[in-house]
Protein backbone atom coordinates (compact mmCIF):
# COMPACT_ATOMS: atom_id res chain seq x y z
CA UNK A 1 0.00 0.00 0.00
CA UNK A 2 2.78 2.45 0.86
CA UNK A 3 4.54 1.47 -2.37
CA UNK A 4 1.46 2.46 -4.39
CA UNK A 5 1.27 5.80 -2.59
CA UNK A 6 4.94 6.54 -3.24
CA UNK A 7 4.59 5.46 -6.86
CA UNK A 8 1.59 7.77 -7.33
CA UNK A 9 3.39 10.67 -5.64
CA UNK A 10 6.46 10.11 -7.80
CA UNK A 11 4.38 10.06 -10.99
CA UNK A 12 2.57 13.24 -9.95
CA UNK A 13 5.88 14.99 -9.34
CA UNK A 14 7.25 13.88 -12.72
CA UNK A 15 4.13 15.00 -14.59
CA UNK A 16 4.16 18.28 -12.68
CA UNK A 17 7.75 18.97 -13.71
CA UNK A 18 6.95 18.03 -17.31
CA UNK A 19 3.94 20.34 -17.17
CA UNK A 20 6.00 23.28 -15.94
CA UNK A 21 8.53 22.60 -18.71
CA UNK A 22 5.71 22.57 -21.29
CA UNK A 23 4.34 25.85 -19.93
CA UNK A 24 7.77 27.45 -20.13
CA UNK A 25 8.33 26.12 -23.66
CA UNK A 26 4.92 27.43 -24.73
CA UNK A 27 5.69 30.86 -23.30
CA UNK A 28 9.06 30.99 -25.07
CA UNK A 29 7.50 29.86 -28.36
CA UNK A 30 4.76 32.50 -28.21
CA UNK A 31 7.39 35.07 -27.19
CA UNK A 32 9.42 34.22 -30.29
CA UNK A 33 6.37 34.51 -32.55
CA UNK A 34 5.18 37.88 -31.27
CA UNK A 35 6.90 41.18 -31.94
CA UNK A 36 8.47 42.77 -28.89
CA UNK A 37 8.76 41.14 -25.50
CA UNK A 38 5.77 39.05 -24.49
CA UNK A 39 6.22 39.78 -20.78
CA UNK A 40 5.82 43.49 -21.44
CA UNK A 41 2.79 42.87 -23.68
CA UNK A 42 1.08 40.75 -21.03
CA UNK A 43 1.72 43.30 -18.27
CA UNK A 44 0.50 46.25 -20.35
CA UNK A 45 -2.57 48.21 -19.23
CA UNK A 46 -4.47 47.54 -22.48
CA UNK A 47 -5.42 43.94 -23.31
CA UNK A 48 -3.49 42.43 -26.20
CA UNK A 49 -4.38 39.32 -28.25
CA UNK A 50 -0.95 37.83 -27.50
CA UNK A 51 -1.87 37.74 -23.82
CA UNK A 52 -4.92 35.64 -24.66
CA UNK A 53 -2.81 33.29 -26.81
CA UNK A 54 -0.34 32.89 -23.97
CA UNK A 55 -3.16 32.18 -21.52
CA UNK A 56 -4.69 29.61 -23.89
CA UNK A 57 -1.29 27.91 -24.26
CA UNK A 58 -0.89 27.69 -20.49
CA UNK A 59 -4.45 26.43 -20.04
CA UNK A 60 -4.01 23.76 -22.74
CA UNK A 61 -0.76 22.48 -21.26
CA UNK A 62 -2.36 22.40 -17.80
CA UNK A 63 -5.27 20.35 -19.15
CA UNK A 64 -2.87 17.87 -20.74
CA UNK A 65 -0.95 17.46 -17.48
CA UNK A 66 -4.19 17.02 -15.52
CA UNK A 67 -5.38 14.37 -17.96
CA UNK A 68 -2.07 12.52 -17.66
CA UNK A 69 -2.15 12.52 -13.87
CA UNK A 70 -5.79 11.41 -13.67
Amino acid sequence: MLGDLLNGAWQSIVFGVVGVALLAAGFVLVDLLTPGRLGEVICADEPHPAARVSAATHFGAALIVCACIA
